[in-house]
């Protein structure tokens, strides 16, 4: 039987995806809202995967204290990474809309948690037998 596995670089795809797709979906109304929304989702998305190589990058399972602080370490990285992206995009990028960059970022922040739930739903619901199977 075969399960959807949530997998870190799924998730930071779909980031990367989501962040450009919402600057494409932007576009239409003006290029200042879809580069504003592509800075958020970048700055989101590269977060993400600086967080990933950091945590995930030379994982062993048999040292779960250094995980754990790994975990804080990259968690702590990647919010300072997150400002000092949206301080250099503040200052050096005019016109700027804020309100598309930080929803944008807020978006693709959120991916993650929604391809994780998704992943499991899908896995938990073939395990029960009532999703029909796909050949």
């Amino acid at each position: 039987m075969l399960h959807r596995v949530y997998t870190a670089p799924r998730a930071i795809r779909a980031q990367f995806g989501l962040g450009f797709a919402l600057a494409a979906a932007l576009l239409p109304w003006g290029r200042v809202g879809a580069y504003s929304a592509l800075i958020g989702g970048l700055v989101a998305a590269t977060g993400s995967a600086l967080f990933a190589l950091g945590v995930f990058g030379r994982y062993q399972a048999s040292q779960p204290g250094a995980l754990a602080g790994r975990l804080v370490a990259t968690e702590l990285l990647k919010l300072a990474w997150a400002a000092a992206l949206f301080l250099l995009a503040v200052r050096t990028v005019h016109p700027l809309s804020p309100a598309a960059m930080f929803l944008a970022f807020l978006a693709v922040q959120l991916t993650p948690a929604v391809v994780a739930a998704k992943a499991d739903r899908q896995s938990t619901v073939e395990r029960a037998g009532s999703w029909p199977r796909k050949p």
